[in-house]
């Protein structure tokens, strides 16, 4: 079920992103069998529009079997599904693979431990594997998306970091003497209605009150200095 699944969503993909377009495709532990049969359902023409990139698969998957555009296999070499998968394993004794059947990358990268414990190193969230896919986003950005939308992504978060910036040194203060203002009017307010009962006196004083504080702040106080002869 989980197969057919994957071919449905994987063809509607590529139907999606015209006949040009490129689906690229991420997998993990299971993930990497379920990619595994997904593919023997799919046609050349259909693979070659795909890129793979898996995690610690429970199967790898190579351009020696399937005519992907590109595939990379990250094991972590604590990692423990990769003693369970030959080929694998067998990358790993025998090193790195680089420009395996046209592919001018490895096909196999083999990844040291960032945790220590196989079990968080597996995980796709997990130190070692997050740093990876942190490299294949970088990527993909610079292989994928245009200079327009990497320019216009990069000014959203410039004016993103503006608001943040203007929020942290201007609203935010000038929230906080409002609000002392206000505390200060309502207290100025409650003597005078306590001395003469009269609502709208009470108020008029008050803000006269707190606008004569205000001009005595801005104030300049008068110096003077000695001239010595």
């Amino acid at each position: 079920e989980d197969v057919d699944k994957l071919v449905k969503h994987l063809k509607v993909a590529l139907a999606s992103v015209g006949d040009s377009g490129v689906v690229v495709h991420i997998a993990h532990s299971q993930g990497a069998l379920i990619t595994y049969f997904a593919a023997k359902r799919l046609t050349e023409e259909e693979l070659s529009r795909i890129e793979i990139i898996s995690f610690g698969g429970g199967a790898a998957l190579t351009r020696a079997e399937f005519a992907f555009r590109r595939v990379v296999n990250y094991y972590a070499i604590n990692d423990p599904l990769l003693f369970l998968v030959p080929s694998a394993n067998k990358a790993l004794r025998s090193g790195f693979l680089v420009g395996i059947h046209g592919q001018q990358e490895p096909e196999f990268v083999f990844l040291s431990p960032r945790d220590g414990n196989p079990v968080v190193d597996h995980g796709l969230m997990g130190p070692t594997y997050m740093e990876a896919l942190r490299w294949e986003g970088r990527r993909f950005q610079s292989q994928y998306e245009s200079r327009s939308s990497r320019l216009a992504k990069t000014s959203r978060t410039s004016v993103d970091t503006f608001i943040q910036i203007l929020v942290h040194y201007f609203a935010a203060p000038i929230y906080s003497v409002v609000m002392v203002i206000f505390y200060f009017i309502t207290e100025c307010c409650e003597e005078v209605y306590l001395k003469t009962n009269d609502g709208f006196l009470a108020v008029i004083v008050s803000v006269k009150v707190v606008i004569r504080a205000i001009g005595e702040c801005f104030e300049e106080d008068e110096t003077y200095e000695r001239i010595l002869n």
